[in-house]
């Protein structure tokens, strides 16, 4: 058993995504056998939040354990953070990175702790170093700061998209520290309401609502010009605007001016535990946040919806949900099937999908089914804290100065990449066909191709319409592809959660790898693939320019030695170049065993 520390700066008293992501990890392992909560460590003083409700009865059990004595002065909470019968080991999961000054001594000093930080990616981005107030450094020096203390003493950085997942890498974080997350939701308390459907042609009200903090960057402006627009064609439409925060006044004297003020109502804070009843009530979601380039301490980044915990209780409770292609939201909301997605300040766009929803009533059942099913399926808390578990119990992976031998490897292919096509140019090699003839026979959408290469697989696969993701360390490749969809990272270090692909394909990529990390990219395409698993493997030479590009070669018998622990083999079949027959690798369709 291993004790668990959770670091929230706002906890219980304040609104906002991040705050209930600590509220849901807080209730999730209260009492768990392996990784109870022992401390919650918190703000002594906000000046930075929004204030929720007063809280119900329903937290005592966690304010038991709640600590506000973070103050700022972060040799000080050092100190505190670490008490504990005058030991440091355990686990510390910190809801954002703001406080990370303060656990860096305690990484320093005790092998035995392990640090786990989640971002939303805006926090990072601003380099915020205890409350998002804190003037007193340049951005880029604090941002910075938190780079290398999160590659120097962090376990695990947990993202909450891949919007947020390039980012930080964009900034300097390692890929390998990095997994994504995205969620969460407790399906079980946020669900449709008992009768869907409710609302017929244009002779019954339907009922709009956004679930925001009023923030500049949520973009409510947008979305009450929206609403205006279509309610000039639908009297029967009613707005319910869930949330607060310093934009409310203004936005409230919008609404006077338009006269609207008995059909948009301003519901404030909300208790998050009441925020189901809520959806409940509503048979659209409408959210249409921006891109918001803020200048702060001598620098610029843009601030915006790097995920959108609204989005995901939409999808819980069977909402329909129209949203903006900025940030992460297009990760939360699949374009014609849970929802539609309009270009950021699009207002009248989004007005034609509000009619477009209220009056269709079949196309607003199919996206309240879909968006369920993607609930359950990819945002439930029930799934991303199963994934907590498997990061705190699992080994930690390998500190910086481990990585330069990998870094040496990906230095051979970002030079090669960028010479022209001279090297991996041929999108026809049989190694494809026979691959795409084995993913052919696998039922299965979502498919994550690793080691992209020049993306002649990853292409394949868009063109065969699969739900196609990409794991590359190059970032010549990448730059070179521009597909979003193509994420940094290594076979050893695969960035997604745990079983999160039908089909995984990685194609003459191991023996590029230094031998230390084959079994371990073996066991994380295990990992992340729900059962099915295409590999191929070669094993032969291959120098170019002098440089040995495969550095753990060996003899088909060796390779299958190491697959045949974690893979049941289906099929297998032996293909060679057609410019030198004794190149061969061997294509094998495999199975996870359970």
């Amino acid at each position: 058993m291993k004790p668990l520390r959770l670091v929230s700066p706002k906890f219980l008293d304040h609104i906002g995504g991040m705050e209930s992501h600590g509220i849901a990890f807080a209730e999730e392992f209260l009492d768990d056998p392996d990784f109870p909560i022992e401390r919650i460590l918190s703000c002594r003083d906000v000046s930075d939040g929004i204030p929720a409700p007063a809280c119900a009865p329903g937290h005592a059990a966690l304010r038991s354990l709640l600590e506000p004595i973070l103050t700022g002065d972060f040799e000080r909470d050092a100190a505190a953070l670490s008490t504990r019968q005058g030991a440091d080991d355990g686990l510390f999961f910190l809801n954002s990175p703001t406080w990370l000054p303060a656990l860096t001594s305690v990484g320093s000093r005790d092998a035995e702790a392990r640090l786990f930080v989640r971002t939303g990616g805006n926090d990072l981005m601003a380099g915020w170093l205890g409350n998002e107030h804190n003037q007193r450094d340049a951005l880029e020096e604090t941002r910075g700061w938190l780079v290398n203390s999160i590659n120097e003493h962090v376990d695990t950085l947990i993202v909450n998209s891949l919007y947020t997942l390039n980012r930080v890498v964009e900034i300097g974080v390692e890929a390998q520290r990095l997994r994504l997350c995205a969620g969460g939701v407790d399906c079980s308390h946020f669900r449709p309401a008992a009768v869907s459907g409710r609302v017929s042609g244009r002779s019954t009200t339907v009922t709009i609502l956004t679930s925001a903090r009023l923030v500049s960057f949520k973009g409510l402006c947008h979305s009450l010009y929206a609403f205006r627009q279509a309610s000039k064609r639908m009297p029967n439409l009613r707005y319910l605007i869930a949330g607060d925060g310093p934009e409310r006044p203004a936005l409230q004297a919008i609404v006077d001016a338009w006269g609207l003020g008995d059909r948009i109502q301003f519901l404030g804070a909300v208790d998050h535990r009441g925020m189901p009843d809520i959806y409940r009530r509503a048979d659209l979601f409408l959210h249409l946040p921006i891109e918001e380039t803020r200048e702060e301490r001598g620098s610029r980044y843009v601030h915006t919806e790097t995920m959108g915990r609204s989005y995901c209780e939409a999808a819980a409770s069977g909402l329909p949900a129209i949203g903006s292609r900025v940030g992460g939201v297009a990760e939360m909301v699949v374009d014609g099937q849970t929802g539609f997605l309009v270009d950021e300040g699009d207002s009248d766009g989004a007005a034609d999908h509000i009619e477009k929803l209220a009056t269709d009533r079949a196309l607003r059942r199919s996206m309240a089914r879909t968006s369920r099913a993607l609930a359950e399926a990819r945002f439930d808390w029930s799934g991303i804290f199963n994934e907590y578990r498997r990061l705190f119990a699992r080994k930690p992976p390998p500190r910086s100065a481990g990585q330069q031998d990998v870094r040496a490897e990906i230095g051979k292919y970002d030079r090669l990449f960028a010479d022209g096509d001279r090297y991996n140019a041929n999108p026809d090699h049989d190694r494809f066909t026979v691959a795409e003839a084995f993913v052919g026979r696998c039922t299965g959408k979502s498919l994550l191709d690793v080691g992209t290469g020049r993306g002649h697989f990853f292409n394949r696969m868009v063109r065969a319409g699969f739900d196609t993701y990409g794991v590359e360390p190059s970032a010549t490749v990448r730059a070179r592809l521009g597909e979003r969809t193509i994420v940094p990272g290594y076979s050893h270090a695969i960035p997604f959660s745990s079983a999160h692909f039908d089909i995984v394909v990685c194609l003459d990529v191991l023996e590029h790898v230094p031998d230390r990390f084959v079994v371990p990219s073996l066991e994380e395409i295990a990992r992340v693939a729900r059962g099915v698993v295409v590999l191929s493997l070669a094993d032969h030479e291959d120098i170019v320019d002098g440089e040995r590009l495969h550095i753990s070669q060996r003899p088909f018998p060796a390779w299958r030695a190491l697959i045949e622990p974690l893979f049941t083999i289906i099929d297998a079949q032996v293909v060679c170049s057609k410019a030198d027959a004794s190149k061969t690798s061997e294509v094998l369709l495999l199975r996870k065993r359970r």
